[in-house]
């Protein structure tokens, strides 16, 4: 199986709502990964934000039981694709772990867009559904462009 790893800074909001609809859009489409989601800047396992929970409960999705995990160096050592909220994320992760050259990419990157996913930590719940529909969005063409090579022996 394959997996996925969604970064983002706390691992409270994006990341988080990032794993649960990879994971309903993966099995909706077929697709056989394993999701997760980590943070690069966790400093104590707090669960998730109250919005993101409101946010993905609109998809029916429960992010009640998710703890804050920091991405490590067993991450690193994972054969996965990590896919990073920002561009920031992505050039951080890539100092602390330059073995992962060619497995980490900017969330839209992946897919040839340009742009971040914006942070919505302490901002209304409203703005916390408009990225949980974002992220969907593009989850969508992510998990499209790995079925289409999902007969590859390598996603990147």
């Amino acid at each position: 199986m394959k997996k996925i790893i969604f970064v983002c800074t706390g691992n409270t909001c994006r990341s988080p709502m990032a794993e649960k609809l990879g994971e309903k859009i993966a099995e909706e489409k077929g697709l056989k990964v394993d999701v997760l989601s980590r943070g690069i800047s966790v400093i104590k396992p707090e669960p998730a934000h109250s919005n993101a929970i409101k946010a993905l409960a609109l998809y029916e999705l429960n992010l009640t039981d998710h703890i804050a995990k920091n991405f490590n160096d067993i991450d690193a050592n994972e054969d996965a694709l990590v896919l990073t909220m920002t561009m920031k994320h992505k050039e951080y992760l890539l100092q602390l772990f330059p073995s992962l050259v060619g497995s980490v990419f900017g969330i839209k990157e992946y897919i040839g867009e340009v742009g971040d996913i914006v942070d919505p930590y302490g901002m209304q719940v409203d703005v916390y559904c408009d990225c949980a529909k974002q992220l969907r969005s593009i989850i969508i063409k992510i998990i499209d462009k790995l079925k289409e090579t999902s007969n590859d022996s390598n996603w990147l």
